[in-house]
């Protein structure tokens, strides 16, 4: 640069007016000029019914981290104080674990695999089977987070690649196989995922029972 030379401006770029979060006024200060708190992010939470590893993925932030940043009320640094800034200008944008509805997932799988039986929901998604009724009945939504995110998981996974089924049933027969469950495909119909769990020491871990997923159902390029 030359010496004298002028400063480049910025000025004469097209601009446009941040727009305000008129449906959700409390959060109206994310478009005008004032610093963002902890105590924002908060709000951002509960506005948008946030889990905290949903909270934790938009902010790219650890629990601790998390913890911290909303305990402290502070102004936030300028990384998290942008991201947040667009998120509210664009709330479509926030990361979200949207899994499917029970049934939608049951005739998912009904259609690659026609012998699964609906009552068998619980146990595909780590519960008991007497799960599967309540969650047929109220929905995933009141399931927790885990749950919420490994049907979100199977669903997208069996329909990319259907094939992934059967994928998915050899991991369970695996999980039910480490926690001796004999035979492994009784978890199905018999439930019981930790009944014998008690009886795993420590010192048995990957010593027994060594089981690795077909060679034959690795994705296919």
């Amino acid at each position: 640069m030359k010496i004298g030379a002028p400063k480049k401006s910025y000025k004469n770029t097209r601009k446009k007016v941040l727009p305000s979060t008129v449906k959700y006024q409390h959060l109206e200060h994310f478009s005008r000029p004032v610093p963002i708190t902890g105590s924002d992010i908060s709000k951002i939470t509960e506005t948008f019914n946030l889990h905290l590893t949903e909270t934790s993925v938009m902010l790219g932030l650890n629990t601790s981290s998390l913890y911290e940043k909303k305990k402290k009320d502070e102004i936030q640094p300028a990384n998290i104080s942008i991201l947040l800034r667009i998120l509210m200008a664009l709330p479509q944008y926030i990361p979200k674990t949207e899994p499917p509805s029970i049934e939608d997932l049951i005739q998912k799988i009904q259609k690659i695999d026609p012998e699964f039986d609906r009552s068998w929901v619980g146990i595909l998604l780590g519960l008991e089977k007497n799960s599967s009724f309540r969650l047929r009945r109220e929905g995933i939504e009141h399931g927790s987070q885990t749950t919420k995110a490994l049907c979100s998981l199977i669903y997208r996974v069996i329909s990319d690649n259907p094939n992934n089924w059967y994928l998915i049933r050899e991991v369970i027969d695996v999980e039910s196989t480490a926690r001796k469950i004999v035979p492994a495909e009784d978890i199905w119909t018999e439930g019981g995922w930790n009944k014998n769990i008690e009886e795993i020491s420590p010192a048995a871990k990957g010593k027994k029972n060594k089981i690795v997923l077909s060679s034959s159902l690795k994705n296919e390029d």
